[in-house]
């Protein structure tokens, strides 16, 4: 099973290698509404200014008690949500990259993937009527529709075929619950109608969500979003680096040229691409293009 933490944390690989940023933990849960705080280690590396990121929220601090080792802190920073936090959480100090951005872009890659091919296949039972001719799918995750068959009836036991024409854009007072297929003429009532769709990915929701049951990926592809996430990242950091009110380190400018960052991402596409096509192709072994009779 991999889990959206894991995710996180081959994004951050991706982006930090094997260099060090510096933790602390809590000293104690911390609820939604709390504004101070327990930490468990010494303050020396926080600052009256600085970012903590723990889970998925990012906080700023206000003022700092080394004697106590507590911070007050204002919540909820950089578009983050507050949310209670348990004892023993890892603090990260200035994190280049908090859980909470990586969770954005990896949020952003996976409505992405979906848009340059990659697919779950599901399927949805609907009962055929006599006097209806378009079935609702009511389900508004419908990439394309591969295939409807009925359900086995007689000796022969297989699954026939049935034309159809999948419809989309139809109007919620003929379909109010998104898109449709259209059979045509008269079927028996009653029978079972097995509809294979393919869908987009789904969403993460939290850090201990099963990615592969969340959102519908190959286990074989769970190491392509990391890719994405970390080549979006890093494009803003270049931006932030030409901005001409920044002045860039001369050790920096001298080793690691403008442009860099760029290149680097650029690299981790070029992969992500490779990979994403090997697992389209995957897809395509496993779900061949039908022959199939559209209505017209």
């Amino acid at each position: 099973m991999t889990t959206t933490l894991d995710l996180i944390h081959a994004t951050a690989r991706n982006l930090l290698g094997t260099s060090r940023e510096s933790l602390n933990r809590l000293n104690g849960s911390v609820t939604s509404g709390a504004t101070t705080w327990t930490l468990e280690r010494n303050l020396d590396d926080i600052t009256e200014g600085s970012y903590l990121s723990v889970d998925l929220e990012v906080v700023y601090v206000w003022e700092k008690n080394d004697s106590a080792k507590t911070v007050t802190v204002q919540r909820g920073m950089i578009g983050s949500t507050p949310a209670a936090h348990d004892s023993q959480a890892v603090v990260t100090v200035n994190a280049r990259f908090p859980q909470y951005t990586i969770f954005e872009a990896l949020q952003q890659e996976f409505r992405d993937l979906s848009a340059a091919g990659l697919y779950r296949m599901k399927t949805k039972t609907l009962t055929t009527s006599a006097t209806s001719y378009v079935y609702d799918l009511a389900a508004d995750d419908v990439i394309d529709v591969y295939d409807v068959r009925f359900d086995p009836a007689g000796p022969e036991n297989n699954y026939p075929r049935v034309p159809f024409q999948w419809m989309y854009g139809v109007p919620t007072e003929a379909v109010p619950n998104g898109p449709a297929i259209f059979l045509p003429g008269t079927v028996e009532s009653g029978r079972n109608l097995q509809v294979w769709y393919k869908a987009k990915l789904g969403t993460l929701t939290g850090l201990t969500d099963n990615v592969e049951t969340v959102t519908g990926i190959p286990p074989t592809a769970v190491d392509i979003p990391p890719l994405g996430a970390a080549a979006r990242l890093l494009g803003p950091r270049e931006s932030v680096r030409v901005q001409i009110e920044s002045q860039p380190e001369t050790r920096r400018l001298d080793e690691v040229p403008v442009g860099s960052t760029a290149r680097a991402g650029q690299n981790l596409l070029a992969y992500r691409q490779q990979r994403l096509g090997d697992e389209m192709t995957r897809l395509a072994a496993q779900y061949p293009t039908l022959t199939r009779v559209h209505v017209r």
